[in-house]
């Protein structure tokens, strides 16, 4: 799937679901009953082979979701996971969420910043990026997620929404392979 395609998908599903959070006056609540479920799925194999296969019904799908999630997240967030199953979108939920939360930090004027860097960066490191970024893209507020790739050599790359600032040996040498065009195999 393309990712024009992804995204008429997913973006109307978090967007729904944040209007319905924000008239609800529940945003902090549904913010970390996505963060919930997130962290429920990443952690259960069994839970997202079961969700995501088309060969278990729409109905034993919902009992599972009760089960799992009905004493854990807001009324909102369980009517939203039984809507998924409805709509055949569960498969998305981990995309949907993502955007979800990505859209709710935008409503709290916070900047989600994804670096990966080849090592671990000091602590002088991250504040010197964040205050910089706070600088460029004008915002007060900065939320790190911070990854290590020991692939890209030295170096590392920042990415916000959907720019992407890459200053890693790999990427260095990327671009000096595709002037050449001679292209890495």
């Amino acid at each position: 799937m393309n990712t024009k395609n992804f995204n008429t998908i997913v973006q109307p599903y978090a967007e729904a679901l944040i209007e319905i959070a924000q008239s609800s006056q529940s945003l902090d609540k549904v913010n970390a009953d996505m963060a919930f479920v997130e962290t429920a799925l990443a952690n259960s194999i069994e839970l997202r082979s079961y969700l995501w296969n088309p060969l278990v019904s729409k109905e034993e799908k919902l009992t599972i979701v009760n089960k799992v999630f009905s004493d854990h997240i807001s009324r909102i967030s369980l009517h939203f996971l039984k809507l998924l199953i409805d709509r055949k979108r569960i498969n998305f939920v981990n995309y949907i969420i993502s955007k979800y939360l990505e859209l709710g930090l935008e409503i709290a004027s916070v900047t989600l910043v994804k670096i990966t860097s080849a090592v671990t960066l000091s602590d002088e490191q991250l504040n010197l990026l964040t205050d910089k970024i706070k600088l460029m893209y004008n915002s007060r507020q900065i939320q790190l997620d911070l990854k290590i790739d020991p692939t890209l050599i030295a170096g590392f790359t920042v990415q916000i929404g959907s720019k992407t600032i890459d200053t890693s040996i790999k990427g260095q040498l990327e671009k000096l392979y595709d002037f050449m065009e001679i292209g890495i195999k």
